[in-house]
């Protein structure tokens, strides 16, 4: 493990999340936006109105079900639809008991993966992905992500990817001053501010 990643992995691991997960307050939270995505019965032709009819009974089971370390989730029911083009393309659907894990995770990972640096992600995927549009596009969808977030905080300033090789400057997330130094991608004419 590299060294920044060691530092940054020590510093921010999170432990003993799982409690979070069976929460009954998060499961509730899950199940009301799972009943707001709507969506069709999985493998198990349950839909959301009769998981609903024995909410309390799904949710204590799927509660008990963690605390156990039994929970298994379910396959995915995988149908074929339609394409404009005339052609088919595969969906799975996952139950709507899976589909309350699943949101019921999500709502304790999110803010964790909200509070990751943006650079380290960047750097870890760049270890990976040579493709320059995939990165672009990654990079547009944290720079939105940081504007969104720097706006809510009433702050002005911000360090963005300059698609036409523009040095745009700011303060990156996190700090108040910081020494930039550029690095160019041979794959692209972007260019990524770094601090």
């Amino acid at each position: 493990m590299k060294k920044w990643n060691q530092q940054y992995h020590d510093k921010f691991k999170a432990f003993a999340l799982i409690h979070k997960v069976w929460d009954q307050k998060n499961l509730e939270k899950a199940w009301k936006r799972v009943k707001v995505n709507r969506g069709s019965a999985g493998i198990d032709n349950i839909t959301i109105e009769q998981f609903e009819r024995n909410l309390t009974q799904n949710l204590a089971e799927i509660e008990r079900l963690l605390r156990e370390k039994r929970y298994e989730p379910s396959p995915v029911l995988r149908i074929l639809i339609p394409k404009d083009n005339g052609k088919m393309r595969k969906l799975g659907i996952p139950t709507v008991r899976d589909r309350v894990v699943q949101q019921a995770l999500k709502n304790v990972l999110e803010p964790i993966f909200d509070h990751v640096d943006h650079q380290i992600m960047m750097d870890l995927v760049c270890e990976k992905i040579a493709d320059g549009r995939v990165l672009s596009l990654i990079e547009s969808f944290l720079k939105r992500q940081r504007s969104s977030m720097q706006e809510r905080k009433g702050l002005s300033s911000l360090v963005f990817t300059s698609m036409d090789g523009g040095k745009d400057r700011g303060i990156k997330q996190g700090r108040s001053s910081g020494k930039r130094s550029d690095e160019e991608h041979d794959d692209s004419s972007r260019r990524i501010l770094r601090w």
